[in-house]
Parts: structure tokens; sequence; C-alpha cells
């Protein structure tokens, strides 16, 4: 069975958004034209209460966060437009939200709600992994997937990111740790 995450593809992440990645403007059209061909479809999204500890505005050590301890401008909050996914996006059935509590960062769609239990369910043998942004969710989401799968690709056509220059170290990355990056 083959799983398709589309990870994080929320407004808050698109240009006008609080945090936008550099994204192509077609990536949601392009994301729905490869639904059909997966046996399942998930999406994740960021889901954040108002007082996020990784919010700028909010003073405070995050669990997990990165080993920098990233702050964000206040993003995807949760019943916000900001949180909404991308318009347009054909959202697949089964939606798993990940920072939901103040005190712990979530990067990969496995920190959330279900998605682990979702793929060993299934009996997924390949996840491919698309949407926002590569060199932090995504990124994580293919990491993690690893443990579930068999085959873990990040179609890097089908994502967004934050940096500029920063598809070819994130490319190494996945590759040294065993996912198919193409």
């Amino acid at each position: 069975m083959t799983c398709l995450i589309i990870v994080d593809l929320q407004n808050d992440f698109l240009p006008g958004g609080s945090l936008p990645t550099i994204e192509d403007a077609r990536l949601v059209a392009m994301i729905n034209a490869a639904q059909p061909d997966y046996d399942y479809c998930v999406a994740t999204r960021d889901w954040h209460p108002p007082a996020h500890q990784s919010f700028e505005a909010v003073p405070g050590i995050c669990i997990d966060a990165t080993p920098e301890s990233i702050q964000w401008p206040a993003h995807c909050v949760q019943g916000t437009h900001g949180a909404a996914f991308a318009p347009g996006l054909a959202v697949p059935e089964h939606v798993f939200s990940k920072g939901q509590r103040e005190d712990v960062e979530a990067f990969s769609g496995f920190q959330s709600d279900g998605l682990a239990r979702f793929v060993q369910s299934r009996n997924v043998h390949r996840i491919d992994v698309v949407g926002l942004a590569l060199e932090f969710c995504v990124k994580a989401t293919a990491l993690d997937a690893l443990k579930y799968a068999t085959e873990v690709r990040v179609l890097t056509g089908l994502t967004g990111r934050v940096f500029p220059d920063s598809a070819e170290e994130v490319a190494r990355e996945l590759r040294a740790a065993g996912v198919v990056v193409i």
C-alpha cells in the first residue's frame, strides 16, 4: 500500500501568511493531481494554541524544539484563517494535527494524534511526503516515516521551502538517512 502525506499546506505558510515559504504557485493543483495515484492520502497540520511556546511573543522554553530553539512568528493558531488549509486543496479524509500542546514543538507529522497508527494499521510500504516546508516539517516527517515504511520518498517538486538555497543540503541529509529524494 502507498500513502501520500501532505504536510502543513496551510494559509500561514503561503504568500501573505505570517510565515510564508517559497513555493510554486501551482503547488496545490499539482498535489491535488497526484492524490489519485495513492492508496491513501492524509494531511498534517500545525494546530497551535494561541500561547504556543515556539512563538516569538511567548517567553519560555519549548520541549522538543530544534537544537537552535527557533522562535517563530505566531502561525497556524487553532481556528484561525492562517491555520486553514490552502484554498483549493482537496483535503484528504484523514487529517492529523500537531503542535497542540503549548510547551511542545512538533515538526514531524508523526508527532501528531495518530499518523503512525494510521500507516501501521494499513500496511503502508511506501510513503511519499510533500508540502511545506522542506527544511523543517517535510524533512522531519520523512525521517520519522522511515520507522513505518520500507520506502520513503520526498517529492521535491511538490514541496516549498523557507530558504532559497536549502534544497541541496536537505536532499543530502535525507539521502544519507535512506530517504529517496525525487
